[in-house]
């Protein structure tokens, strides 16, 4: 009885963890909201972006400002695109998950708390196993009127960090070249 009431204990510990980084995901997110995009020249060569330690790695512009924080106890690097189309933001940082099992059991919960709080109605979500890991992803519209833009989240996640890359985007060039460029150029 007593190991039942230390992984209950375990777990209940444990979905704070995912819940404050799926928060922070969704928070972070909601600071990239533009009504408007600046129009900004298209870089002409590609960088690639994987900070120390991250298990991923992706294509971004050359000219994408690349900024490091710390989102509760782990240090996060992001990376910022912005184009004509939207912005793609990348985002990587480290994490340590205990129980595999339980993630996994609460992570399509965790992607529909972070869909909302990014502001997403009716958001739409999808769990997927690849050669790369699991990949988390919600997406959806915001917004009314003109205002109404396109946002998708792919959390790729690793051994001991994960990698996010945000679309914000009008409707009209929400699958704009720009965007298809960071989400498939995305490598373990």
């Amino acid at each position: 009885m007593r190991s039942e009431h230390t992984s209950v204990q375990a777990a209940s510990t444990h979905r704070g963890s995912i819940a404050e980084m799926f928060a922070w995901l969704a928070v972070l997110a909601g600071l990239l909201a533009f009504s408007t995009f600046p129009l900004v020249a298209e870089a002409s060569e590609q960088r690639t972006f994987q900070p120390q330690g991250c298990e991923f790695k992706a294509s971004i512009s050359r000219d994408a400002e690349v900024k490091s924080g710390w989102r509760g106890e782990h240090l996060m690097t992001t990376a910022v695109q912005k184009g004509r189309d939207g912005v793609v933001r990348a985002s990587c940082g480290s994490y340590y998950i205990r129980d595999w099992r339980a993630f996994r059991a609460q992570l399509p919960g965790q992607l529909e708390r972070a869909a909302r709080l990014a502001g997403i109605d009716k958001p739409q979500t999808e769990i997927r196993r690849t050669a790369m890991g699991t990949v988390a992803s919600y997406w959806g519209f915001r917004g009314t009127g003109s205002s109404r833009t396109y946002f998708r989240s792919d959390s790729y996640v690793g051994d001991r960090s994960y990698m996010e890359v945000v679309v914000l985007a009008p409707v009209q060039t929400r699958h704009s070249p720009e965007a298809y460029r960071v989400l498939a150029s995305v490598r373990r």
